[in-house]
């Protein structure tokens, strides 16, 4: 089940967030779940978007950008793709016009939603 694995990956990512120096043996784990989607599923936006989001936290930056760019490709209408992208794009220094595009998207998607708003609340600091 694709879901399930997206939810481990999910899972693996907080626990590694919460303390990456305890939960640095889990990246491979953690990259390794979201992979195997992709492979499996095809155009799942959701194997895109998880492997995007553990490639970043790699510091993988161009890869995950690509994987993030495509979960947008797939899921126009997702206002997850569009939040994730954005907020990817944010920690970039120049390129906070660009995390706005996808940002106005989100909030198009859901104009109350609390992540959008703080983001949207710092890229207009």
């Amino acid at each position: 089940n694709y879901d399930a694995l997206i939810l481990k990956n999910e899972l693996l990512n907080a626990f590694y967030a919460k303390n990456e120096i305890h939960y640095e043996h889990l990246m491979e784990m953690l990259l390794g779940t979201s992979q195997k989607v992709m492979d499996s599923a095809g155009n799942y936006w959701k194997a895109y978007l998880r492997y995007g989001a553990s490639l970043a936290i790699e510091g993988k930056e161009e890869q995950a950008e690509q994987a993030l760019k495509k979960a947008v490709e797939i899921a126009p209408q997702s206002l997850e793709a569009n939040l994730y992208m954005a907020a990817f794009l944010f920690h970039f220094e120049g390129r906070h016009e660009e995390s706005k595009s996808y940002l106005e998207k989100a909030l198009e998607i859901d104009p109350y939603n609390p992540q959008a708003l703080a983001i949207n609340r710092k890229l207009n600091i």
